[in-house]
């Protein structure tokens, strides 16, 4: 942690949850260390805190984490423009699961991955839900099915799309219970 100039963290109810995280992938690949943290609360005290020693501290799932290169950020959201009637289909086929669906280049080995936007991660909103009281009060998270345009399942899912919208429908539902 000494040369890291942010510290990156990883939340999960278990250790192995933490751990396969995709985008810790990608923060273990640059080789940086990533705190695994799997207390209910460790979110919330890692986003107050915000630095240690003069080091930001940083979910390894935040946008502008540095992990991604500016020229990444950049084809992704180009891809995604393209593929926008794609991913819409894929919003759709998902009926209300997820807000957004994006391609991104921050996935390595992984063909998707759930993500948020806006301030309630998924671990906060398990935790939110652990309090008693009315349902629709509670925060939720927005989640953003993030899917790798370079891997091979995303290719296939194209073919479908074009040729066989029910297999796209299913494949979608596939990748988004895979990145769950």
């Amino acid at each position: 942690l000494d040369d890291q100039q942010t510290i990156y963290y990883s939340c999960g109810e278990t250790l192995a949850a933490a751990k396969g995280i995709p985008a810790v992938e990608l923060a273990t690949l640059k080789g940086y260390d990533v705190l695994y943290l799997t207390d209910e609360v460790d979110e919330f005290v890692m986003k107050t805190l915000m630095t240690y020693n003069e080091k930001k501290i940083m979910s390894v799932l935040e946008e502008n984490n540095g992990l991604v290169s500016d020229e990444d950020v950049k084809k992704a959201k180009e891809q995604t423009e393209n593929a926008k009637e794609l991913l819409d289909f894929i919003k759709t086929a998902l009926d209300g699961a997820v807000s957004e669906v994006a391609l991104v280049g921050s996935l390595k080995n992984f063909a998707a991955a759930l993500n948020t936007k806006g301030g309630i991660t998924l671990e906060m909103e398990k935790y939110f839900a652990q309090i008693p009281g009315d349902e629709a009060q509670k925060p939720k998270a927005q989640r953003v099915l993030e899917i790798n345009a370079a891997h091979p399942v995303f290719e296939r899912l194209k073919i479908f799309y074009e040729s066989d919208r029910e297999k796209a429908e299913k494949l979608a539902e596939i990748l988004y219970c895979q990145a769950t």
